[in-house]
């Protein structure tokens, strides 16, 4: 057994419930790698945390999840990340000896850029599936950016103990959230309701003035980006 298969069923040992959804909680593992290696390596320091990832890694929603997103701000470039790839695959390697690969983001319009990972996470059990997370980035601001720390919801050791990232608040996620749902075209997300349901569970009141900012976001946005934007704002 690998390191990564004894973490992961040293994880559902300690959450129980959860293992029908051992790949789920792979992924979530490997959010606390991603996010401690893009830390150490200082590529978080101009990001902040969004959408329903961040609801479950900073906030405690109990709805697991899959990709990592991120604002970079109005000025965000990729080259501001362009040792992401390289940090990432040396790494993981070196701490698992498993298969990694990053692709970059390709060419395209918009305002989103997508670094898409890829973990062969059991490479003797063909059958099973490849890990994939996206990190998306996109060039928009977050406005109520606040430092919390790490979740670790599974009791193991990812080295990742106090780390504290720059999330968004609760706040500015329903808003998020909410404009993803009215804007997106032509389908409902069940995401999009779950965590604007948990929110208010949370007592968070609705942001008006934040929906109001998200807003005139969308509207600066050339039509090509728009749907784009609207999916990484309600994400994983």
């Amino acid at each position: 057994m690998n390191l990564f298969d004894q973490l992961v069923t040293q994880a559902l040992a300690n959450q129980q419930a959860l293992s029908p959804l051992r790949v789920v909680v792979e992924k979530e593992l490997l959010h606390h790698d991603i996010l401690r290696e893009m830390a150490d390596a200082g590529l978080l320091s101009r990001l902040t945390f969004i959408g329903g990832t961040c609801l479950r890694a900073c906030y405690g929603s109990n709805r697991l999840s899959e990709d990592l997103d991120f604002t970079g701000g109005a000025d965000f470039q990729r080259e501001h990340l362009q040792t992401l790839g390289q940090v990432l695959v040396e790494r993981l390697q070196v701490k698992y000896g498993l298969g990694v690969e990053v692709s970059e983001p390709q060419r395209e319009t918009g305002n989103v850029d997508t670094w898409k990972l890829r973990v062969i996470t059991h490479p003797e059990q063909k059958h099973l599936p490849t890990q994939r997370i996206n990190i998306d980035i996109c060039a928009i601001p977050s406005y109520e950016p606040r430092p919390t720390v790490l979740r670790n919801h599974y009791a193991v050791d990812m080295g990742t103990s106090g780390l504290i990232l720059q999330v968004e608040s609760r706040a500015e996620i329903l808003a998020d959230k909410l404009v993803a749902f009215a804007l997106r075209p032509n389908r409902i997300k069940n995401r999009d309701l779950w965590d604007i349901a948990w929110l208010r569970q949370q007592a968070v009141d609705t942001p008006l003035a934040l929906v109001a900012k998200k807003i005139a976001d969308h509207k600066q946005l050339s039509s090509s980006s728009s749907p784009k934007w609207i999916s990484v704002c309600s994400n994983y």
